[in-house]
């Protein structure tokens, strides 16, 4: 007297029990290979399509849910845990099976969730499982490519949910509105292309360049300009907008297109030349060679021991007063007449 054949796949230890007493070498074969594995495989067709399998539980009644469905490889006290595999045939002629996972839709309450988790670990520097989404392979030669990685957050009139990666305390979300967040530093090592401006919201901010090797950062534009601040950078001239090469450098030079304000001392090769800020002297460390009119508003002083004044052109030398006189020591030159202070003629 035997239970049915559910009972005794339901309960392993039937088994061992009713093996003690079946004497027949193949039914005790039918039981070991009860204890060893289950396969449960559809009709082979050969000459069409091989049959289905379905496993569902029955639907719920008026007044309940429907049944649970529990898939799992049982525990161990020595060595791994059975693996669990789900994988659909290759296909010769057509492509290979889908594999979908779907949740049910409901009208009452959040939707239900969908959960992948890897393995987790208590051994002593251990590493807890990876978890790993890849795309389908190509291997045909000449422009195939492998499938995409999608992940799409779900869709709804009120507003689109986000995506999140996280890692430990960091995280990195990408809104429905295309806004992205990320909690640490990005750190990217090939070229990064914005479309957008870029905007750094910390309250002081730094673009820094921290390779340990020779080189160095460029701001630049391909096509036209940059602006610092209202500084602008065009190639190698600095202006403004409305006025962007006041400044043109070149190789030891610089062109001022423009007048120069200085607030403070000028000073070039520190004493050479010098113009002093509050009182305006100004310091010639060398020869000062003017080749238009000089306009002096005030006197002409020489602190020299023995000073000159010397004409060394081809032509003639003319010292005039345009509206009086010319004195030489206590000598008075008035126009055409020589005298003195009191008796110029």
């Amino acid at each position: 007297k035997f239970a049915k054949l559910e009972d005794v796949l339901a309960n392993p230890s039937f088994l061992y029990k009713t093996h003690g007493f079946v004497r027949s070498p193949g039914f005790q074969l039918f039981i070991y290979a009860c204890i060893a594995a289950v396969t449960v495989t559809s009709g082979v067709g050969t000459a069409t399509s091989s049959g289905g399998v379905t496993v569902a539980t029955a639907d719920g009644g008026t007044a309940g849910v429907s049944g649970d469905m529990l898939l799992k490889t049982g525990t161990t006290t020595s060595g791994n845990s059975g693996s669990y595999t789900v994988t659909t045939g290759s296909a010769v002629g057509g492509a290979g099976g889908t594999i979908s996972m779907t949740v049910g839709t409901g009208n009452s309450g959040n939707g239900g969730d969908l959960s992948l988790t890897a393995g987790a670990t208590s051994a002593s520097g251990g590493t807890g499982g990876d978890v790993y989404i890849r795309g389908g392979a190509a291997s045909a030669v000449g422009g195939s490519t492998g499938g995409d990685v999608n992940l799409i957050s779900g869709a709804s009139n009120a507003g689109n949910g986000k995506i999140k990666l996280e890692a430990g305390t960091h995280s990195f979300t990408l809104e429905s509105s295309g806004d992205a967040s990320l909690t640490t530093t990005l750190g990217v090592t090939g070229e990064t292309t914005l479309h957008d401006d870029l905007l750094l919201a910390a309250d002081n901010a730094v673009i820094k360049h921290t390779s340990t090797n020779a080189g160095g950062l460029t701001i630049s534009s391909d096509t036209s300009y940059v602006d610092v601040e209202l500084v602008r950078f065009t190639d190698n001239k600095l202006g403004i907008n409305g006025d962007p090469d006041i400044v043109t450098l070149a190789d030891q030079q610089v062109t001022i297109a423009g007048k120069l304000f200085v607030d403070s001392d000028f000073k070039v090769a520190t004493s050479k030349f010098t113009v002093d800020a509050s009182s305006g002297d100004t310091v010639v460390d060398g020869e000062l060679a003017v080749t238009s009119t000089a306009t002096l508003s005030d006197n002409l002083v020489f602190d020299k021991d023995d000073a000159e004044i010397s004409h060394t052109g081809s032509g003639k030398l003319v010292i005039s007063s345009t509206n009086s006189y010319v004195d030489v020591e206590s000598v008075r030159f008035t126009l055409n007449k020589i005298g003195i202070n009191g008796d110029p003629d």
